[in-house]
């Protein structure tokens, strides 16, 4: 009787133990949709803000081609810079995209591991 009872509670106790490992498996699939949604807008984001961008730059260069043909110099030169920067600030978006998908992968591994 007494092998019985050992074996009833050495099969209650891991009873126990797979609810506590599907508990935790749940809230790990929870992080890790919550990291997926967030990476999902992230992501949703920089198309958008990259396609804004992309319009900005090609207005800027039809501005360029107008004044080319009104024969403004000056105005050119200005519009040539502003060019330059929104060149800079492209690249520098694209720089803080590649961190921001970088983190976003970090926060998803950290997710996994735990």
């Amino acid at each position: 009787m007494e092998e019985y009872q050992e074996k009833f509670l050495a099969a209650e106790k891991a009873a126990s133990d797979m609810v506590t490992d599907l508990e935790n498996i749940k809230q790990a699939i929870e992080k890790y949709k919550t990291s997926a949604d967030l990476f999902e807008e992230t992501h949703e984001y920089l198309k958008t803000l990259s396609g804004e961008i992309n319009s900005v730059v090609i207005s800027i260069n039809n501005y360029i081609e107008e004044l080319k043909g009104v024969g403004i110099d000056a105005i050119l030169e200005e519009i040539n810079n502003a060019n330059s920067q929104a060149s800079e600030i492209y690249k520098r978006l694209q720089i803080g995209v590649s961190i921001s998908l970088i983190l976003l992968l970090i926060i998803a591994f950290q997710v996994f591991r735990n």
